[in-house]
């Protein structure tokens, strides 16, 4: 449940858009970013997909850390879920 929790927070668009206009997320960072790469290009995307995917890269990097440091924890309540007594 921690992991799901975390993603939802990670990627919420709206909320930021509602409660908090003035500020952004990497979501919509990455909205940004991405918005700002193909206005550059003048809005073709040959060149610009290695800078999106690594800003992709970027955003997605804390979300494999969070699950490789929690892995053994998420692994142990499944395996004591699945013992019978």
């Amino acid at each position: 449940i921690f992991l799901l929790s975390f993603l939802g927070a990670w990627n919420d668009y709206a909320s930021f858009k509602i409660w908090l206009p003035s500020y952004s997320n990497l979501a919509y960072g990455l909205y940004e970013f991405q918005d700002n790469v193909l206005n550059l290009a003048g809005g073709g995307n040959a060149g610009t997909v290695p800078m999106v995917m690594a800003g992709f890269t970027i955003v997605v990097i804390p979300t494999i850390l969070v699950y490789f440091l929690s892995q053994k924890l998420i692994m142990s309540k499944f395996t004591v879920g699945g013992l019978k007594g």
